[in-house]
């Protein structure tokens, strides 16, 4: 799909979909709670896991072995968003609801970035936050908050690992981020999609509201298309990785 978004500039945009079981939740209401849930569980991930990492994502699993490290995947997942970002030298990155700083490290490490800011609203994250870098740093902050005080067209490149199921209105971010991008930037995200327009059964609803993500936010792959072209953006694809995500976790 292709177009001009806006004279002289064409951002573009790849979502890894996870297709498959779809969760969601009542935002306000539950979002301190699922925090705490998702903390606890990362956490028990974690413990059988190598090294001191604090990686809270679904993961990208690479075999069905019950052991397979969980800091692996999760490393694999982000490795795979910045793929698709293209992230490579000279990028200017924001990376929108980063935890606490692991991706920053590696689109830092790995893929050579020129800089890479993470913004989070848990202030735990920026607050125990350690690889104290010019060019890397974590802030309490929500992406529309980032926008409102980073400037226009500040970003060749924005990111969003696993958490924008959980944003109040992904239309909202969608065109904060339009906003933070240079022309010629990228937008990338992964996201839990659904498998068909249908409006979702009353039980899937309640465990969404329950997981603290917004039932509007129960996309499907044409919806996702919508969404983002009316945000401006062109040149959108869409990566279907669900089957290496969610079979860990059903």
């Amino acid at each position: 799909m292709a177009g001009l978004a806006k004279e002289s500039r064409t951002p573009a945009f790849l979502a890894l979909v996870v297709l498959g079981f779809s969760f969601a939740a009542s935002h306000l209401r539950w979002s301190a709670l699922v925090t705490i849930l998702q903390k606890r569980v990362a956490e028990g991930m974690r413990s059988k896991s190598k090294g001191n990492k604090r990686w809270t994502n679904l993961g990208l699993w690479q075999t069905d072995a019950a052991d397979e490290d969980y800091n692996a995947a999760c490393e694999s997942l982000a490795r795979k968003l910045a793929e698709a970002a293209k992230l490579g030298e000279g990028d200017a990155v924001l990376a929108s609801g980063c935890g606490r700083g692991d991706e920053l490290t590696l689109y830092k490490d790995e893929f050579c970035v020129q800089s890479v800011l993470g913004v989070d609203p848990d202030p735990d994250a920026a607050a125990t936050f350690s690889p104290k870098r010019k060019d890397v740093e974590l802030l309490c902050k929500t992406a529309s908050e980032a926008a409102a005080t980073c400037g226009h067209e500040k970003f060749t490149k924005v990111v969003a690992l696993d958490n924008v199921y959980h944003y109040p209105s992904k239309e909202s971010f969608f065109a904060d981020a339009y906003h933070l991008l240079a022309g010629g930037g990228r937008l990338a995200v992964t996201d839990i999609l659904s498998r068909t327009e249908k409006k979702a059964p009353l039980w899937i609803v309640m465990m969404l509201r329950f997981m603290g993500i917004p039932p509007p936010n129960l996309w499907s792959e044409d919806d996702y298309e919508r969404g983002l072209a009316a945000a401006g953006f062109v040149n959108i694809k869409l990566e279907r990785v669900g089957d290496r995500v969610l079979k860990r976790w059903l």
